[in-house]
């Protein structure tokens, strides 16, 4: 999809937050459909896994 090569490569976004772009954008869709402002969603059933992150605690 060619929106998520742009945020990937000009916006240099990290998987995670490219995930949370998208479904922010896949919303926006939604609400355009359920409106009748688009005639549908062209996000509908498009996935992008997302990668589990290794948290560091602060030790004392």
């Amino acid at each position: 999809m060619e929106y998520e090569h742009y945020l990937k490569t000009e916006l240099k976004l990290h998987q995670n937050t490219l995930v949370k772009y998208i479904q922010y954008f896949n919303r926006v869709l939604d609400y355009a459909v359920k409106y009748e402002w688009l005639e549908k969603n062209v996000l509908f059933g498009y996935k992008c896994p997302v990668k589990e992150t290794k948290r560091e605690y602060l030790n004392q």
